[in-house]
């Protein structure tokens, strides 16, 4: 009888494993298959200009690009939007009285919570230097920034790391996370050399005030 009931069992599993698996997906022969009631996979909802997504370089360039604007300029922040992966995030880490977390927003909530921000003080951010990791169809970027009101500041006011990961369909890519920190030589934590690449140390942050 407890046979009979696990047969019973692991058929009703295989068969809701079936019946959930999104319509073709199935994976070919020999790969890991898709877990039953996953997702459809590669479904991707948002249409983007083919330029600003067919590469690594591409992207990550539109991505700076999209960000950046002087006081009071417009932003395109569809364009924006339409470097991401629908279930993308954006991973801010952050050390308050000696605990450090992550906050997390999607791309709409980033755009809702900085864009008046960005607007009233201008802000740009420019790439410095950039390591790059790819296999297969994901790809991973240490990509170093520095932050101006400005862009004609003589130096910024920030600079840090944005961990970028991406993944591309053969077609185009897709930023899935970008996840960041900031430098604090007050603290201790400044960019190493190899982060800065050709830029060197002619950019350091500026002085606070006081």
């Amino acid at each position: 009888m407890i046979r009979s009931s696990i047969v019973i069992t692991v058929l009703l599993v295989v068969s809701y494993a079936v019946a959930m698996q999104p319509a073709g997906q199935e994976m070919p022969p020999n790969h890991p298959q898709i877990p039953a009631g996953h997702p459809p996979v590669g479904e991707q909802a948002k249409p983007a200009d083919p330029e600003d997504v067919k590469s690594v370089d591409a992207i990550i360039s539109a991505y700076y690009d999209t960000l950046s604007a002087e006081k009071d300029e417009e932003r395109d922040w569809g364009r924006f939007l339409s470097l991401f992966a629908d279930d993308a995030r954006f991973v801010s880490v952050r050390t308050v009285r000696d605990r450090t977390s992550a906050m997390t927003l999607k791309p709409e909530q980033f755009v809702q919570f900085n864009q008046s921000y960005f607007a009233g003080s201008g802000y740009h951010e420019l790439e410095v230097n950039r390591i790059t990791e790819q296999f297969g169809n994901i790809a991973h970027a240490f990509s170093t920034y520095a932050s101006k009101h400005t862009v004609a500041d003589a130096v910024p006011y920030s600079r840090g790391i944005n961990s970028i990961q991406l993944m591309t369909n053969g077609e185009r890519w897709w930023i899935v996370t970008v996840m960041w920190d900031y430098e604090r030589p007050g603290e201790g934590l400044s960019l190493p050399a190899e982060y800065l690449g050709e830029a060197g140390e002619a950019e350091p942050v500026e002085a606070p005030a006081g």
